[in-house]
Parts: structure tokens; sequence; C-alpha cells
């Protein structure tokens, strides 16, 4: 007589960070699902993104003029920084030609053009 037993395997595992952020965590880096597991994360994914929603509608709800709750739609949500993004940085600022530095640098999050952040324009060093 055989004996049996069913192993539990983690695939993959979905979580909201503590930047507002979904964390999606899989065994390998390449994991083929079965139609059934893949729907399981797609539900388990879009459930963490309406958590954050959620978390970020609370933290940007603002009061009517009367002092009702009033939630700020998301499409009207700022931008907001996550920790661990790269400021965006000229490219002579970055090697230290700080006095080459337009004040112009490219937000490689965004992609979009963005001041530069380096300290130099705030110490003074650059004149443009």
């Amino acid at each position: 007589m055989p004996i049996t037993s069913e192993v539990t395997i983690t695939l993959a595992s979905v979580e909201i960070t503590d930047t507002y952020r979904v964390a999606l965590t899989t065994r390998k880096k390449s994991t083929d699902l079965s139609v059934d597991d893949a729907r399981q994360l797609a539900a388990e994914l879009i459930a963490a993104a309406d958590q954050v929603d959620e978390a970020l509608a609370d933290m940007l709800a603002t009061f009517d003029e009367e002092g009702r709750f009033e939630p700020i739609p998301s499409d009207q949500w700022p931008e907001l920084a996550v920790e661990g993004d790269p400021l965006p940085i000229s490219p002579d600022c970055e090697p230290g030609k700080h006095s080459a530095c337009t004040g112009d640098a490219w937000d490689d999050v965004k992609d979009v053009p963005a001041p530069c952040s380096c300290a130099c324009h705030e110490a003074g060093e650059v004149t443009r």
C-alpha cells in the first residue's frame, strides 16, 4: 500500500509595502502557472492594488467646506515619490562637472525632463 501526501508550494506571494506599492514575489524569475493559478494571482494583485488605493485615499482625503469627509479622486492624486527612486541628476553633475550643468536633468522614473537635483545647486556652486 503506497503512502502519499500533498505538499503545498508557494508559487507567488503578493503584499503591500510601506511605500504604498504592491510587491510580487515569485518562486522563480520565470514562472509558468496553470490557468486557475494565474487567475488567483491576478485576483490577489488586484485586491492588493485596491487596498493601496484605499490607503492612499484615506491618506489624501480632505474635508469639504461644511467639515464633511470628501476623498480626492485617484486621478487627482499627486505623484508620490517612492523611497529608492533615483533623483534626477544632470549628466554633467553626475561625473562632477558641476560648472557645466545647465540645471536640466531627466527623471528616469517618470521618463520626463526635470530640474537637476544635485546638491551643488543648493550650495550655490552653479550660477546658471
